[in-house]
C-alpha cells in the first residue's frame, strides 16, 4: 500500500610487473613469486537477444585484466578478429582496436556498441570472435578468447507466459506480488488483481497485449476502486518480451484528483538478479 497514501489517508586479478630485473627474455609477464603470468579476457562469452521492440543501441564493456603486478605505466594488449559474421561498421562497434590497462592498475576496457536497428530479422546466430594477439608476449593460453552472440528475432508470442503470479517492482515504492488471469472473451487481454499494491476487494485492471512484433500494451482508460474505496482512473502503456516473459509499463494513476506517474516492472520470482556478464537478455530462442 502506497506510504503517502496511508499518510494521506491515515586473466584472475592478481599483480603484474614489467622489470628488466624480474623478467625472462621470452616472457615480459612475470608474478612476484617468478612463477608465469597471464592476460585473460574479462568477459569469456556474451549473449546478446534482440527483437523489433529494441530500437535503442546499447554499450556494453568488456576488456583484459592481469595475474601479476600493476604495470607501472600503460600497458596497451592487441587482440584479433579470430572470426566474424556481424557487421562492424554497423550493427556492432569497437571502440578501440587495442585494449589500454592504466599504470597502476588491473584491468583495462574497450566499449562495444550494439545497434539493434542495423540487425535483419533471423533465427541465425552472428558471432564476434576475439583473441588475445600473438605480438603479446607473454599472453596466456587460458583466457585468451572470447565469443560474442547476437540473435535478432521474434520469439513466439503467447499470451499464457504472461499469466499466473509475478514480481511488481515499482519505481520509487519497491517489489509485490501481483497476479493475472486471462479475460475469457477479448484475446490477449490480462487482468492485474494487485495493481498499485492497493486494490480494492475484486478491483481489477486489464492489460492488453498487441500479439506482433511491436510487442507493445495498452492499459486502456479505465476506473479503479482503491484500497480505501476511492474510485479513480487509471491509463497507460507498455513494451513485453516474449523471448523473457518480462514486461514494463508507465501509467497516470488519477487518485482523489491527484495523477500519480507510476512505472512498473513486471518478472517472475523475488527479485531482479542480473547476470555477471553483459547479457542483454535472456536467449531464449
Amino acid at each position: 500500500m502506497k506510504n503517502f497514501i496511508k499518510i494521506i489517508s491515515i586473466l584472475i586479478l592478481g599483480v603484474f610487473i614489467v622489470s628488466s630485473c624480474m623478467k625472462k627474455a621470452d616472457d615480459i609477464f612475470h608474478s612476484p613469486d617468478g612463477a608465469d603470468s597471464y592476460l585473460q579476457f574479462t568477459t569469456m562469452n556474451g549473449v546478446f537477444a534482440m527483437t523489433p521492440a529494441d530500437t535503442l543501441a546499447f554499450d556494453v564493456e568488456f576488456g583484459v585484466k592481469i595475474l601479476g603486478d600493476a604495470p607501472t605505466s600503460d600497458l596497451s594488449i592487441a587482440y584479433d578478429i579470430v572470426s566474424n559474421t556481424v557487421n562492424l561498421d554497423s550493427q556492432v562497434v569497437l571502440s578501440s582496436s587495442v585494449i589500454v590497462i592504466p599504470a597502476n592498475h588491473y584491468t583495462g576496457t574497450i566499449t562495444m556498441t550494439v545497434d539493434p536497428n542495423k540487425f535483419e530479422l533471423s533465427p541465425d546466430t552472428l558471432k564476434l570472435n576475439l583473441k588475445l594477439s600473438d605480438s603479446n608476449s607473454g599472453v596466456a593460453e587460458f583466457g585468451g578468447e572470447a565469443t560474442f552472440n547476437f540473435v535478432y528475432n521474434v520469439c513466439p508470442f503467447d499470451i499464457l507466459d504472461f499469466l499466473g503470479g509475478f514480481t511488481c517492482n515499482e519505481t520509487g515504492y519497491g517489489e509485490y506480488a501481483v497476479n493475472f488471469s486471462l479475460d475469457p472473451d477479448v484475446p490477449n487481454r490480462i487482468w492485474n488483481n494487485n495493481f498499485w499494491d492497493w486494490a480494492a476487494a475484486g478491483a481489477l485492471l486489464s492489460y492488453d497485449f498487441s500479439g506482433d512484433s511491436n510487442q507493445s500494451i495498452t492499459i486502456e482508460d479505465q476506473p479503479f476502486e482503491f484500497g480505501d474505496g476511492t474510485v479513480g482512473s487509471v491509463v497507460g502503456s507498455g513494451t513485453y518480451d516474449a523471448c523473457t516473459g518480462m514486461f514494463s509499463c508507465d501509467y497516470v494513476v488519477t487518485y482523489a484528483g491527484s495523477d500519480y506517474p507510476t512505472h512498473h516492472d513486471f518478472y517472475r520470482g523475488g527479485g531482479k538478479n542480473l547476470p555477471t556478464i553483459p547479457v542483454k537478455k535472456a536467449l531464449f530462442v
